[in-house]
């Protein structure tokens, strides 16, 4: 069995020294040196990649362009699963892009990350690497997916299904139908045998974007929280405006400064279109959600904040699909209507 071993650093790649964690290239292969030594007689073929060692928080245009440019180039029918390492802070974004940009995948294709780094005891990144392995070992299912969860009960989450941790107990969570398995202690406690038939049936065979894109940092996300100023906001050179609203698609509709309507006014008379998420399919709706339905501004079903935002920086970034077409389109069973059959 051939697996692709994809590392780019994070915390999973870090030493502690003098109370800071930094990690470095020649740290990144601690994961598998360790898996080996706890798995002798595994006979699996693990082929190393190292594009570049970052820790996540640092995710930039420039870095996000330099994953793209990699895993454009990953011929997966070679493997019998890629395994990618990476950091947990954006763990959850850089999830949804890859589940959009490789969402034709036969192979599984795992991402994963460490909440400490491997030389401190109370780490999860070994036990989230060996579900990885695993899950690939045992061929439980094709498709894109991220493991991350306590150590030695790691949760495998569908990649655009997963919201980024909790700064309390760096607990992630997932967006409706999202997890596919969890193990125990090395062995498989559950499998959601339902959704990964779903997914099997309902398997992208194609690319969805006809030219790579070449992301940029355009596209600005708004997370709505109470007396927002959104004055504060400049959107000059924006190319998208994503607003991510309360659970109950609502935003504040009074007052001069904290109005969402008149912000989305501004955006209009800037021609920079507006994307508002997370709306539900139900016939009720607050006064505030019809308020602001008034307005020129692209509703957003059942989507989770990482997934619309990345899904804005792949839309106005690539050619060949007008924008409104790839926000529209489901690409990775990113909204929940996907999977649930709505």
């Amino acid at each position: 069995m051939n697996i692709l071993l994809i590392l780019t650093g994070g915390t999973i790649a870090c030493k502690t020294v003098n109370s800071t964690m930094e990690p470095a290239p020649e740290n990144a292969l601690d994961i598998l040196r360790m898996y080996r030594a706890e798995n002798p007689y595994c006979d699996i073929n693990f082929i190393i990649e190292q594009p570049f060692t970052i820790l996540s928080e640092n995710y930039t245009a420039e870095a996000y362009n330099m994953l793209i440019d990699f895993i454009s180039e990953i011929k997966a029918s070679d493997y019998d699963g890629i395994i990618i390492t990476h950091g947990s802070d954006t763990l959850s974004y850089t999830s949804a892009l890859i589940g959009m940009l490789m969402r034709n995948t036969d192979i599984p294709i795992m991402i994963t990350a460490a909440d400490y780094p491997l030389d401190n005891q109370c780490s999860n990144g070994l036990s989230n690497f060996s579900a990885c392995v695993e899950f690939i070992r045992k061929k439980l299912s094709g498709g894109i997916f991220t493991v991350y969860g306590e150590k030695n009960k790691p949760v495998v989450y569908l990649s655009t299904r997963i919201c980024e941790a909790d700064p309390l107990n760096d607990r992630f969570s997932p967006f409706g139908d999202g997890v596919i398995a969890e193990f125990e202690n090395g062995s498989l406690k559950n499998f959601n045998t339902a959704l990964a038939e779903k997914l099997k049936n309902q398997r992208h065979s194609d690319n969805f974007f006809i030219s790579k894109p070449v992301i940029k940092n355009d596209v600005l996300l708004i997370k709505n929280y109470p007396n927002q100023n959104f004055n504060f906001y400049n959107i000059s050179g924006a190319k998208a405006v994503v607003i991510y609203m309360y659970h109950s698609a609502t935003a504040c509709t009074t007052g001069k400064n904290t109005n969402i309507c008149r912000f989305i006014e501004k955006c209009n008379s800037e021609k920079i279109p507006v994307y508002l998420a997370s709306f539900k399919h139900r016939k009720e709706k607050y006064a505030t959600s019809s308020e602001i339905e008034k307005y020129n501004a692209a509703k957003l079903f059942n989507i989770s904040k990482e997934c619309a935002y990345i899904k804005a920086l792949l839309a106005f970034n690539q050619c060949g699909l007008s924008p409104d077409y790839v926000m529209n389109s489901d690409i990775y069973f990113e909204s929940d209507n996907s999977l649930s059959g709505e």
